[in-house]
């Protein structure tokens, strides 16, 4: 509360913003409160009773009232972006606008935040189940963690374009409910297209909000506030048919961001992507990207994973660790972990009725090789009697199999993602080698090193041993099936010049002295690129 007046203090007197009273912050009050201005009711509350006064119009509010109240919301957002902060929270919900006046301004400054902000503390936490149940229809899906992506003004701009969808539609563009099932739907479902719904909208609003909306902050095209301000005032005075260039006035970007667009891996996100496709017609698929350290390996999984996912898909991350600090299935135990970590309780009871029936006895199995598994396991299951290690391990292949099972399915299969598996252990190799012959609708993506370490190493006495651990299963599934394998080279001189111009935007030659001296120190690897920028 205190933070949120300090907030609305420093934007005092600034135009469309709520003013404050006072802190209310009485010894006997259990917590302090602000007090503001009143003004008017909500923009949601306005376009409902405007619909309802109007016979339930199929739409929203008139063409003349969006740009009126766009542009004013458009200022609001504007003061609070000159603050270097970031609302995150933009909603019909909390703009307010007086019916008299049909002045907008806006309040709630509850989650507003520094955008110099640590940047992994800017976006919420979709694990935890009260932020989970807090998620926004208009909210950005970098907000959510659900692009690779940083939160920066360009996620207020993206509610700017929900808000306005709201304001022709009069509704969200998606009305799911559940949080789980809106979260899947702002990560994957694009908004739709408002061109084809009839003339009463003019096409180069409708531009803009398309613009807005990209589920990447990188392909929305508008850096800043001032640049989908002055668009809004040009389509204010366009006819319905005329169309509109979009953001090229007034739309250098407001802070030093390095973009995190992947040059040169177009093929490279292509060929995983195609694998995450043949999963859906077959059952188990397996791919593996390798290469050097810093090249880029985990960044592609998740470009690949961001660019195309099935709108229902179980996914689960894992990192093996390094043998000295290894435990045998390292890298699956931390991939369970993470899948449960995303789950609800709420999905989680059906899962454990399934793993019930269909895992029966062998729980006491996965519980000692998967200790994150414990919470999901029945607790009732009586120890396994001693058996020869063979047979024995063939019922631990039938259990984790089974339990795959229960996660993925022809309608909902399951991506797992093994990085560092240059650690793999024997027992992961062992267990992934068989699974294989299991009908699990499964895609296995293993990120791994081409070398443990470079020049002369002497902290892995058994170094080869190990160095070839993910080789030895790639060998293994190319001999039974037809892997995707995806060799990740070193960025090429004109990826990093592409880096340094759409970071710098500067000329091909002002970049190239530069880009020759990053590539002299980094040797074309896109995670010492980007960290040497930053």
């Amino acid at each position: 509360i205190k933070e949120e007046y300090r907030i609305l203090e420093a934007l005092r007197g600034r135009p469309n913003i709520i003013s404050v009273l006072r802190l209310a912050d009485e010894p006997q009050a259990a917590v302090p409160s602000i007090l503001m201005e009143s003004w008017g009711a909500s923009c949601r509350t306005f376009v409902d009773q405007f619909i309802k006064e109007h016979d339930g119009a199929a739409f929203g509010i008139p063409r003349d009232l969006v740009f009126h109240f766009g542009l004013q919301m458009c200022e609001a957002v504007a003061q609070v972006h000159l603050l270097h902060m970031v609302h995150r929270d933009l909603s019909p919900d909390n703009f307010l606008v007086d019916k008299q006046s049909m002045v907008v301004k806006l309040c709630d400054f509850n989650e507003a935040c520094s955008i110099y902000h640590p940047r992994n503390k800017l976006c919420f936490n979709s694990d935890d189940e009260e932020a989970r149940q807090a998620v926004s229809v208009y909210g950005a899906p970098e907000l959510y963690a659900l692009v690779n992506s940083d939160v920066d003004y360009r996620a207020d701009l993206y509610s700017l374009g929900m808000v306005l969808y709201h304001l022709l539609m009069g509704r969200p563009p998606f009305l799911q409910r559940e949080p789980e099932e809106l979260l899947r739907t702002i990560a994957t479902a694009e908004v739709p297209g408002l061109k084809d719904m009839g003339h009463r909208f003019q096409h180069s609003l409708c531009t803009v909000i398309e613009a807005l909306t990209q589920k990447a902050p990188g392909d929305r095209q508008y850096n800043s506030i001032f640049g989908l301000i002055s668009d809004l005032q040009t389509c204010k005075d366009l006819d319905v048919s005329t169309d509109i260039e979009v953001a090229q006035k007034r739309n250098d970007p407001m802070i030093f961001e390095v973009r995190h667009k992947l040059p040169g891996r177009t093929q490279h996100v292509r060929l995983l992507q195609q694998a995450m496709k043949n999963m859906l017609a077959s059952s188990f698929t397996f791919a593996a990207v390798h290469g050097k350290a810093g090249v880029g390996k985990t960044s592609l999984v998740t470009a690949a994973l961001d660019g195309y996912f099935p709108d229902k898909c179980t996914y689960a991350y894992g990192r093996f660790d390094e043998p000295r600090f290894a435990t045998p299935y390292s890298g699956l135990n931390s991939a369970f972990a993470h899948l449960l970590s995303r789950s609800s309780e709420v999905s989680l009871a059906p899962w454990r009725q399934s793993l019930r029936q269909d895992i029966g006895d062998k729980g006491q199995l996965l519980k000692a090789a998967f200790p994150a598994l414990e919470p999901l396991l029945p607790h009732d299951d009586a120890p396994l009697s001693n058996l020869p290690a063979a047979q024995r391990f063939g019922r631990f292949v039938l259990a984790v199999s089974n339990f795959f099972s229960t996660f993925s399915n022809y309608e909902v299969p399951m991506v797992l993602v093994l990085d560092d598996a240059q650690w793999l252990d024997k027992d992961s190799i062992k267990l992934l080698q068989e699974l294989w012959l299991a009908d699990v609708h499964m895609l296995v993506v293993l990120v791994y090193r081409d070398e443990i370490c470079e020049g002369d190493c002497q902290e892995f006495p058994h170094r080869g041993e190990v160095e070839h651990a993910a080789a030895e299963l790639v060998l293994h599934m190319k001999r039974r099936l037809d892997p995707t394998l995806i060799y990740l080279p070193p960025l090429a001189d004109q990826d990093i010049q592409s880096v340094l111009y759409e970071t710098l935007h500067s000329t091909a030659a002002e970049c190239r002295p530069l880009r020759d001296l990053i590539m002299g120190i980094t040797q074309g690897r896109a995670l010492f690129v980007r960290h040497l920028l930053w």
